[in-house]
């Protein structure tokens, strides 16, 4: 677009194809999925968020200075996790998903299972687990509802905010996880592990209950 007057001249350029842009935003993606160079798939990472991408801007306010700490660190977190979400894409969230893993087929008991594959399946659920146990419901109940439910459906799950008996579609209810965040959380929770058997000690906090 260009404006002229005997003042000034603005000069602007429009794109009005959105096909192109989504077109060359492909293309970029691809390309992030073959990099191996960390610095080059950062570089094509910014371009495409750049491309695929909106600006907003987010008000924080509080009436304390530790409230709006801890309200700037969660802003901060939903940022990061739309960005991952952006690149990775989402899962159902809620931890269903690493609750339906555990139930796959290398993990599943059998008389050949390793204590190994049994503790990986047993720290899949935990998460699941904890969360609804936290909100005063069965997490075993819960956890044989969503397996069931998952060899028809595994988008469904539970929303802890509307608890219903039946499990419900996740994503229209709009409860995600970005896929990233889950891979990353598997994987520091084994690398935790990993370095737990080497050392052969752990501190924990005393249970006095």
């Amino acid at each position: 677009m260009l404006k002229t007057s005997h003042h000034y001249e603005d000069s602007r350029r429009q794109v009005s194809d959105s096909e192109v842009i989504t077109s060359r935003a492909a293309g970029i993606k691809q390309n992030m999925d073959k990099e191996t160079d960390s610095h080059a798939k950062d570089s094509l990472e910014q371009r495409y968020s750049k491309l695929v991408g909106k600006i907003a801007i987010v008000n924080v306010g509080a009436s304390t200075p530790t409230e709006m700490e801890e309200l700037r660190f969660r802003v901060e977190d939903a940022i990061e996790a739309t960005k991952s979400a952006m690149i990775d894409g989402v899962l159902p969230g809620g931890a269903t998903v690493l609750a339906i893993a555990s139930t796959m087929a290398d993990l599943k008991p059998n008389k050949y299972e390793s204590p190994i594959s049994r503790l990986f399946a047993d720290a899949l659920e935990a998460t699941f687990k904890k969360l609804y146990d936290n909100a005063g419901e069965s997490a075993d109940y819960r956890l044989k509802q969503v397996v069931a439910k998952a060899l028809d459906k595994p988008g469904y799950g539970f929303n802890l905010r509307d608890m219903t008996e039946e499990p419900v579609d996740l994503a229209k209810a709009g409860i995600w996880d970005a896929t990233r965040a889950v891979v990353q959380t598997v994987e520091n929770a084994t690398s935790a592990a990993g370095a737990l058997l080497t050392v052969g000690a752990l501190v924990t906090p005393r249970d006095d209950s």
